[in-house]
């Protein structure tokens, strides 16, 4: 359904554009396209041996349109390139199709009905995480929940503005009987901004239940996890574009008892991380250079929500899609170089290095990235 009607607008989309000068369209087309060079080298795997060095030129590309019928209701879609199976990843290796110069999958990754009213704004579908965060390392951007979410906007004044209260339930994987035995997420978040220091903060609580330890129906038993995370970004020197910024991450669950979670893990429920940067961002000719370190306890989030560009830990022995970065420390040096206002170069570079080594030995990695980033 969402389908036809995306192409009954597509088709009458030169009439409404028509009528610009008279109205604003309701009618809104966006996109992205990544182009990206990656090296990964000296990824040590647990037992000793070493991942093969690996070079790859990688693209996503993601398409999609908002229509706002009116002031209370509106619907958008998008789809986008990657494996249909991994929610984290939809960026494609250039020559890594199963055929030579062989075809990619494309899929709808959004698909959303928001109604607002008053100071409420209440979501359905598919859509983008609704939460304020401040990088990927808890949630991957790639990564859309399907759900409801409800946007409360509480508060506003000239010092302390955008006081919003969100929640939401989403649903990881639904098992065809009742709503409490899927594998859901409920969540609750109280965040703001503080126009003097140019800063936000946001305390979040995230209820996780019935999650599989390994992804795509992989896994071997099941666990719940209670995520309290704070988090802030600010300028704390007027007119001077350093910016300091910090997430913790504590996951109340208490895994003593629970017979399945390896003893040398059942207490590695903690997360930090530290953010040091500088620079302007968003306008053409500006630069932003960030430094970022890492330490993420195995239990702390769930490990295949997060994001996937620190290391090439994977659950792929598993026959699993997800990425399982947790349980390491590392660095991430960030350099954002706007091109034009909406084309940027983003180079990475990243160290990362196990906390509790599982088996005989600490695994390791080392990889950079160079990322030219185009949206519209």
């Amino acid at each position: 359904m969402v389908c036809a009607i995306w192409i009954f607008y597509i088709l009458t989309g030169a009439s409404l554009y028509g009528q610009e000068e008279e109205s604003k369209s309701a009618l809104e087309f966006k996109g992205d396209f990544r182009f990206r060079i990656e090296h990964d080298w000296k990824s040590r795997r647990s037992d000793g041996s070493y991942r093969t060095d690996r070079s790859r030129l990688r693209f996503r590309a993601r398409w999609g349109f908002d229509y706002t019928i009116n002031e209370k209701f509106s619907f958008g879609a998008r789809i986008r390139t990657g494996n249909i199976n991994d929610q984290q990843g939809p960026h494609l290796t250039l020559g890594g199709s199963d055929a030579e110069f062989g075809l990619y999958q494309i899929a709808f990754d959004q698909a959303y009905f928001n109604y607002t009213t008053g100071r409420f704004k209440f979501m359905f579908g598919k859509y983008s995480f609704p939460f304020m965060k401040q990088d990927e390392i808890f949630w991957n951007d790639n990564v859309n929940p399907d759900g409801v979410a409800i946007k409360y906007d509480l508060y506003s004044s000239e010092r302390i503005k955008d006081v919003k209260l969100v929640a939401a339930h989403f649903i990881s994987n639904a098992n065809g009987s009742t709503f409490d035995k899927d594998a859901y997420m409920q969540a609750i978040q109280l965040s703001g901004k503080i126009e003097k220091f140019r800063s936000k903060a946001y305390l979040s609580f995230y209820a996780f239940r019935n999650m599989s330890n390994i992804p795509d129906g992989k896994g071997s038993y099941l666990l719940d996890y209670s995520v309290i995370n704070l988090g802030s970004t600010f300028y704390p020197i007027q007119n001077f574009d350093l910016e300091l910024g910090f997430e913790l991450f504590s996951n109340a669950e208490d895994y003593s008892s629970h017979a399945d979670v390896p003893d040398h893990l059942k207490d590695e429920r903690f997360a930090y991380v530290l953010n040091l940067g500088y620079g302007k961002k968003g306008k053409k000719n500006n630069t932003f250079v960030r430094l970022s370190y890492a330490h993420m306890d195995k239990f702390a989030i769930v490990d295949y929500f997060a994001q996937n560009d620190w290391a090439r830990w994977d659950y792929s022995s598993a026959g699993a899609a997800g990425s399982r970065l947790t349980n390491f420390e590392g660095l991430e040096l960030r350099v954002d170089y706007y091109l034009e206002d909406n084309m940027q170069l983003v180079f990475r570079a990243y160290t990362v290095e196990q906390l509790v080594t599982t088996a005989d030995f600490t695994e390791t990695g080392l990889r950079v990235r160079l990322d030219l980033d185009m949206n519209f």
